[in-house]
């Protein structure tokens, strides 16, 4: 609570705030961890479960770009940033057909 330059400490208090079901203050508070440490992959991990669940499609699409970036030999974020690609041109699709 008293570290504010901490990542640890706003991924914590993400975390909270998730479990209390205040999805944008959780994603509030991951953003200001990244600021600190914008490489950390639990965090990106946990913001982009939040942003798929309230449906923040292009920003969730961005921070899957980030993680392909960091550790593009992992399979899974190559198949997690496609599945975004497909959920944003869907709903582009839907919006302006």
């Amino acid at each position: 609570m008293k570290n504010l330059k901490s990542e640890l400490c706003w991924h914590i208090y993400g975390i909270i705030h998730r479990n209390q079901r205040n999805f944008l203050e959780a994603i509030r508070c991951y953003q200001q961890a990244l600021k600190i440490d914008p490489e950390n992959i639990n965090i990106l991990r946990d913001m982009a479960v939040l942003q798929v669940h309230i449906r923040e499609l292009e920003e969730h699409q961005e921070t899957r770009r980030t993680l392909l970036m960091n550790k593009p030999s992992l399979p899974v974020n190559w198949v997690a940033f496609c599945v975004s690609e497909h959920l944003v041109d869907r709903i582009l699709a839907i919006i302006n057909p």
